[in-house]
């Protein structure tokens, strides 16, 4: 007997915000513009070595965390969510970066970064709901597994962004009580996408635990 929906639903949720979300926010949080290293330590070696290190622990802690929860083989899961969060983290981070580098112009207001960063949310969340999926042998659901986290990730991301900037007066390139706005307003924003995209994720894995159970012990 698996878990009740609902609680599977919630415990995905909260393990991807705790992992996905959780590396984003370490990253940033260390190795951001206002981060807690100094930018001459990030540009050492070690700092290298620590900044490559977060994706993969998190995207494999994020594959161990869902074969715990369906009770499957970790092994295949581990490896394939660590290469592909790693992956999708780096290329997320330039493109971020980019956005962060072009709002220091009069150019690039806050709507254009919200429009720009809660798409990039999307595509992430897509490509890696969609490669869980494949690794459980739900090959039929890619797709639609794939595209369904996505839009959930993309509008979690939008909905607490819009919330920040008309509830809070968050917005991009104007400081919140003396702190850099976009890194707070970008992890706030990751983690609502987190929660939003593993919530579908969540559903779709209820709804088909007997046969993921069945195809993952069978390759065992």
């Amino acid at each position: 007997m698996g878990k009740h929906p609902l609680t599977l639903i919630v415990l995905t949720s909260t393990l991807t915000a705790l992992t996905l979300a959780g590396t984003i926010i370490i990253v940033f949080v260390l190795f951001g513009p206002h981060g807690l290293l100094q930018h001459n330590f990030v540009s050492t070696l070690a700092g290298h070595i620590l900044w490559v290190v977060f994706p993969p622990v998190g995207g494999g802690l994020w594959g161990w965390g869902i074969a715990s929860l369906m009770k499957v083989p970790a092994r295949p899961l581990i490896k394939t969510c660590a290469v592909v969060w790693t992956i999708s983290l780096f290329v997320c981070v330039f493109v971020i970066g980019l956005i962060g580098f072009l709002t220091r112009g009069p150019k690039i207001q806050q709507p254009v970064f919200l429009v720009a960063s809660f798409l990039v949310a999307g595509i992430t969340a897509a490509i890696n709901a969609r490669t869980l999926a494949g690794t459980l042998g739900l090959d039929s659901l890619k797709e639609k597994m794939g595209r369904n986290t996505g839009i959930a990730a993309a509008l979690g991301f939008l909905v607490v962004g819009l919330i920040l900037q008309f509830a809070f007066g968050w917005v991009v390139g104007k400081p919140v009580y003396g702190s850099h706005s976009m890194p707070a307003i970008l992890l706030w924003c990751c983690l609502g996408s987190a929660l939003a995209g593993g919530m579908i994720i969540g559903k779709t894995l209820s709804d088909n635990e007997e046969k993921i159970t069945m195809t993952m012990t069978s390759q065992v």
